[in-house]
């Protein structure tokens, strides 16, 4: 929060409760909190939904971006591991948005989700042996525009950001410098 005020000078003049704010209002310090969730278990998710909802009120938006991946040939992939995989970066994603889809709903509110996805939703990463993390966010990307089909008419907007490569010390290991574009 220290640099949201900074950034922000005179922030904490208009941290006005909603009912005195107007459309011309400026931004306010946002109440920011941190939550739990094994964003492979629905019973997991549903609990920190509730408890968001309980510290907020309400929830009207949602950015989806857990997820991470491992390098193994597909034929020798570990099966827990696949699971895992799957679990976060596609169970996850599924669960926390029809859990806000359904508050939304039944405030009949309208609201947006946008799922972090990657490139690797839509094209096959050399040299990375990572079919199933590939496959993962295939589905993710997917998943978005099934949502946004199936959830327009509650006026909830479903969206999928797939970034590519960043300038990481991960990037530029010995592995990849043999094949990157720079």
């Amino acid at each position: 929060m220290k640099h949201f005020v900074e950034e922000n000078p005179g922030a904490e003049k208009y941290d006005l409760p909603p009912d005195h704010r107007t459309r011309l209002t400026p931004p306010r310090i946002p109440k920011v909190t941190a939550h739990y969730a094994d964003v492979s278990d629905p019973d997991s998710v549903n609990a920190a939904i509730a408890e968001i909802i309980s510290d907020h009120g309400k929830i009207d938006n949602l950015v989806t971006s857990a997820g991470f991946t491992e390098n193994f040939d597909a034929i020798a992939y570990p099966p827990d591991r696949m699971r895992k995989l799957w679990g976060v970066n596609v169970d996850g994603t599924y669960f926390f948005a029809i859990a806000v889809a359904k508050h939304l709903m039944e405030r009949k509110a309208s609201g947006a989700v946008v799922f972090i996805g990657s490139m690797s939703g839509a094209v096959v990463n050399v040299p990375q042996p990572q079919a199933p993390y590939n496959a993962a966010k295939a589905a993710v990307r997917h998943l978005a525009s099934s949502l946004a089909v199936e959830w327009a008419h509650a006026g909830i907007r479903v969206n999928v950001i797939s970034p590519g490569y960043m300038l990481t010390s991960l990037y530029v290991s010995p592995l990849l410098c043999k094949t990157a574009p720079f």
